[in-house]
């Protein structure tokens, strides 16, 4: 049998809140926006738009190197990354929607059985 065992005593112990995602600015008495998730998310733009500026910068018509690079990544399925979103997505939505169909077969065959059970219960017939 195993026993857990606390590093804390649970009057310490507090569930953590939503103090978690209240960022303070990077640079104290700096504008409030300009905390560490804007930083991360403009590197990653800065980085993104680089990384196609530097692929289409000079397209040609048979891609080599940069561009080659540039356009499988641009390329997530045969007619763009759209259809693959849409795909996948419609894939989840059109399963959740078989499964609610057989839950709605499964609730419908239960209240038949319950009803011809029910029925012959009674001493009416």
């Amino acid at each position: 049998m195993r026993s857990t065992i606390l590093i804390t005593s649970p009057d310490q112990w507090v569930v953590p809140g939503q103090e978690l995602f209240q960022f303070g600015p990077i640079i104290p008495g700096g504008p409030e926006w300009s905390t560490e998730p804007v930083l991360v998310a403009m590197l990653s733009a800065v980085v993104a738009i680089a990384l196609c500026w530097a692929a289409f910068a000079k397209p040609k018509i048979i891609p080599r190197g940069r561009q080659s690079i540039g356009e499988y990544a641009e390329r997530l399925t045969v007619l763009g990354a759209g259809l693959g979103v849409i795909g996948v997505a419609m894939t989840i939505v059109m399963t959740a929607f078989e499964m609610f169909i057989m839950f709605l077969q499964a609730f419908l065959f239960a209240m038949l059985a319950a009803m011809f059970i029910a029925s012959g219960l009674r001493g009416s017939h």
